[in-house]
């Protein structure tokens, strides 16, 4: 945005734009569409967005006439850097557990990436099969497992530095990446009342707490109480990964 200190244009509707001067020249050069946004406010938007990690400079030439006859009578330049491309998010985030093993991963960048030098640049370890699917503005690649991923196992999603932006040739500012683990192989962790122990008068039921998350439609076929109550209803908590069995207690049983 270049704002002057008096009119440079005479006030016109947009279809008039056309007619009026185009004050900026860049270099490097770049494409997009600049508006007088009033007499003496001048609004440039690139298109395609900037080149990442670029050094740009910026001018009006001498010569530009205002609406009252003066002149520009000398060049104003100015200068700037553009930002290098980065990852600004990643999920699973570092350190996250209980991933489910077909789940897909995300890389979120703060610009626009060239897919091919960023899928290149994109790996999984243990080495695992996986396709890429991107956004439409080329900011999310999505990692898509072709495949479970292997219970119980610690997994690191890398982007390498070489990941390129859209635009010109800059890369990742640095190499980043998460470690994460899969769910744990299905176990019973603990149970409440323990084992051998004497329930409390209050209690109405049973809990069961599991390693990882569980299939809850299979469940209720595997727990098998004894004796068989006459009604029994379960409730599946995905915040601790346990089961409470509701059923009426026969006293001293």
């Amino acid at each position: 945005t270049v704002m002057f200190n008096r009119p440079v244009v005479p006030l016109v509707s947009s279809a008039q734009q056309a007619d009026l001067p185009q004050p900026l020249v860049f270099d490097p050069p770049v494409t997009g569409q600049g508006q007088w946004v009033s007499t003496s406010i001048y609004r440039f938007a690139p298109k395609p967005p900037l080149d990442g990690a670029t050094r740009y400079q910026v001018s009006v030439p001498a010569g530009l006439e205002d609406v009252t006859g003066g002149i520009l009578e000398q060049n104003y330049s100015w200068r700037f850097s553009t930002l290098s491309p980065s990852v600004v998010a990643i999920f699973p985030e570092d350190g996250a557990v209980d991933f489910e093993l077909t789940r897909p991963m995300t890389v979120t960048f703060n610009m626009p990436m060239d897919q091919a030098a960023t899928g290149a640049a994109i790996s999984l370890s243990p080495a695992t099969r996986f396709a890429l699917e991107w956004s439409e503005d080329s900011r999310q690649a999505t990692v898509v497992p072709q495949g479970q991923l292997d219970l119980a196992t610690n997994y690191d999603l890398e982007i390498a530095q070489s990941a390129r932006s859209a635009g010109g040739q800059a890369t990742l500012d640095r190499s980043t990446g998460s470690s994460f683990t899969t769910v744990l192989n299905p176990a019973v962790t603990g149970t409440e009342p323990g084992r051998n122990q004497t329930a409390e008068r209050f209690i109405n039921g049973i809990r069961i707490t599991f390693a990882s998350p569980m299939d809850v439609s299979t469940l209720e076929d595997e727990v098998l109480i004894t004796p068989v109550p006459d009604r029994s209803t379960y409730y599946y908590n995905d915040w601790d990964n346990s089961l409470f069995i509701d059923f009426e207690m026969e006293r001293n049983t």
